[in-house]
């Protein structure tokens, strides 16, 4: 599953994993969070359900180093594993996929992996239409000093929609997440397998999600202290064809 281009000790580490939900946020958050903390390319992961990809780097234009459907990065200093996931799932298949991911994160010996996924901001009840938009969900074995950690920042724990206001339980066996992609399956897979998983999630809509991207890297480097950003963030070279050319003047 893991081709790896350098051999190098992961154990221990923080693996963040970015699911391909609404507006592509995590992928973006993932984008800004490499591209200035510039962490090592170490390999890539390939999988039967996993569409296969190809293109020029994303990060440097100078570099050998192809994009694929799910790179890999190790940053050393911190121990921590980014995974860049660019290709598709083969639909119905997520959940093969998201075991496998899990399965190869604790042979590695994963000291937790953080999931990020976005929400489709059609679902928000009143109460979520103000105020920070990050949601979180965590392990029991996490603790109450991180959900403490977590309020201090003005994140809300996540509320299934399917719930009423009242919080009574409803009859699921799985968290339900709106356009979350499979950020879900690694959460609820991750913790049953008794590796601690954190599952970060924002409210967005689809559009040009750039600005929500910023917030995402900007609330994971908060909490996990991965990259010290004096100024503001550093695009990455593959933005500047994200979405063309700006209209014409003339138009208006």
């Amino acid at each position: 599953m893991f081709s790896n281009e350098k051999s190098v000790d992961i154990s221990e580490s923080t693996f963040i994993i970015p699911s391909i939900s609404v507006g592509n946020v995590p992928q973006l958050a993932v984008d800004l969070l490499v591209n200035n903390a510039k962490p090592e390319y170490i390999g890539f992961i390939f999988h039967e359900h996993l569409i296969p990809i190809i293109g020029p780097n994303a990060y440097d234009e100078s570099s050998s180093i192809i994009s694929s459907s799910c790179e890999v990065y190790f940053l050393a200093s911190k121990k921590i594993v980014f995974l860049q996931i660019r290709g598709s799932i083969v639909p119905g298949r997520e959940e093969e996929f998201g075991k496998d991911l899990i399965n190869w994160a604790v042979e590695n010996k994963a000291k937790r992996i953080v999931t990020l996924s976005s929400i489709l901001a059609d679902v928000r009840k009143d109460k979520d239409l103000d105020g920070c938009q990050i949601r979180y969900l965590l392990p029991s074995i996490a603790g109450k000093d991180l959900v403490k950690v977590f309020q201090s920042f003005d994140w809300k724990e996540y509320e299934d929609p399917r719930l009423p206001d009242d919080k009574s339980e409803g009859d699921y066996d799985r968290i339900y997440v709106p356009g979350g992609g499979f950020g879900q399956i690694i959460y609820t897979i991750g913790n049953e397998i008794g590796c601690s998983t954190v599952f970060l999630m924002m409210f967005v809509y689809e559009g040009d999600n750039r600005d929500e991207a910023i917030t995402m890297a900007d609330s994971l480097n908060h909490w996990i202290d991965i990259v010290d950003v004096k100024a503001s963030w550093i695009p990455p070279i593959s933005w500047s064809s994200l979405y063309g050319n700006p209209p014409p003047l003339d138009i208006y």
